[in-house]
């Protein structure tokens, strides 16, 4: 008896006529079915526990604050000296000898005014002290003479004394005649407008040929000196921390990416009413390309004491959910259940912190975290208490070298590196944590 005659003789009968015609059907799916118990049959037994994906991490090792933060200032390049050229006597320009972007020399002629007006009062102060010179000599003779009679008795006592103060006075009057030659001599000088230091750079021209100028009123501007500063202000706060030779980081808006070093060279007083007091930075690299007026941006140090002996960790490792601000560190499993030697095993563990301020390093814990501790930077949202997770070999090998400004960063070198597991975590997680603890670190 066939397996679909056994079936259907298990039917009842009304069913049993329906069937016949399927019959060879109904034998193929039954024995179909069979072969596929059979097999089932001779498989081992799978295991169908599920396991958790070790997720790779980043790390860095935490360490003590520098106890400082980098406050940022405005403020445009200028000259190490700058030189605002005027004339000494007033005129009209005969001519300007430079032009604008010009490099000039010391001693070198950057205009004239007319000077026929002086050449005449020299001329008129000369014939003075010929005159002066003269009288000198007439009154002179007349003195002697008198000094000879009066011994004699032929002149009286009176007559000798007004020989011997008209002589005085002439010499007196000669003087002042060789004073006033002298000065118009200078004051001819005075219609020449010469540099007066070495290394200069007209950088700006305020008059023209032919303009009637006054005494004073500026001409030529000169930037002078080896080195470009940054002017800038500080506000009150800051102030007490800043001293004269504080390294500070000069950045340009039209050299996007650049650092220039620089030194703090003048710290000035209060202006005027106002709360921010002058700090002049001296810029100390080398580049042909400053200009005057470049706007510039200058990092200074202000110290923080109440950072010092805090640790310091990215805003990427710090998390925050219902229970309260939280860290993951990361411990190692014993070296016996370690699976490569390229990656190391370990367990993240979730501490709880309680933030401190933030600093240009990143922001402060002033408990929960031990300095040494390795402190986990991406992936926060996919942990949990307990997890298993994988320390990239770059991470081990990079943290006795790793410096505190560079703490943070993994090395360039590394190329080979999948980052497809944590890339996603990395991102939003930094995104989220700078801001949302930016904003309530104050309240920790």
């Amino acid at each position: 008896m066939t397996v679909a005659n056994r079936l259907a003789f298990l039917l009842p009968a009304s069913s049993q006529r329906s069937i016949k015609p399927y019959s060879s059907v109904f034998a193929r799916l039954i024995a179909l079915a069979s072969m596929a118990l059979m097999l089932a049959a001779c498989e081992p037994s799978v295991d169908m526990e599920i396991r958790e994906p070790i997720r790779p991490v980043r790390t860095v090792i935490a360490e003590v604050g520098q106890g400082y933060m980098l406050r940022s200032y405005y403020g445009a390049v200028q000259a190490d000296l700058i030189s605002k050229l005027s004339f000494r006597v007033g005129g009209v320009i005969d001519s300007i000898e430079v032009e604008i972007g010009q490099q000039v020399a010391k001693g070198q002629m950057i205009a004239t005014i007319n000077n026929n007006d002086l050449e005449l009062k020299l001329d008129q102060e000369k014939a003075a002290l010929l005159q002066a010179k003269a009288e000198a000599v007439n009154a002179k003779v007349q003195y002697e003479r008198s000094y000879g009679l009066v011994e004699k008795g032929v002149v009286s006592q009176n007559e000798y004394e007004s020989t011997e103060t008209a002589y005085r006075t002439s010499r007196a009057a000669l003087e002042q005649a060789r004073k006033s030659v002298q000065l118009a001599e200078k004051q001819l000088g005075y219609a020449n407008l010469k540099v007066p230091v070495r290394d200069c750079t007209v950088s700006e021209l305020a008059a023209e040929v032919g303009e009637n100028v006054s005494s004073g009123q500026v001409v030529a501007t000169l930037n002078c000196g080896d080195h470009f500063e940054v002017l800038t202000n500080v506000s009150e706060n800051v102030i007490r921390d800043i001293s004269v030779g504080d390294n500070v980081i000069v950045r340009l808006n039209v050299y996007q990416g650049e650092d220039y070093q620089g030194i703090v060279s003048e710290v000035g007083a209060a202006v005027g009413n106002r709360s921010t007091y002058p700090v002049v930075i001296r810029i100390t690299t080398p580049d042909d390309r400053l200009r005057v007026g470049m706007a510039a941006e200058v990092s200074l140090r202000v110290s923080m004491e109440q950072l010092t002996g805090q640790i310091v960790v990215p805003f990427s490792a710090v998390g925050e959910d219902s229970i309260g601000r939280y860290v993951y560190v990361f411990e190692a499993l014993d070296a016996d259940l370690q699976t490569s030697e390229q990656d190391t095993l370990g367990v993240a563990r979730r501490v709880a912190v309680t933030l401190g301020q933030v600093t240009n390093e990143g922001i402060s814990i002033s408990s929960g975290v031990n300095a040494g501790d390795r402190v986990i930077t991406a992936g926060l949202r996919y942990l949990t208490d307990g997890r298993k997770v994988k320390l990239f070999s770059y991470d081990v090998e990079t943290e006795s070298s790793a410096g505190a400004d560079n703490r943070f960063d993994a090395p360039d070198n590394i190329k080979a590196i999948d980052n497809s597991a944590i890339n996603d975590s990395v991102t939003n997680d930094t995104t989220i944590n700078s801001k949302a603890i930016s904003i309530n670190a104050e309240r920790g």
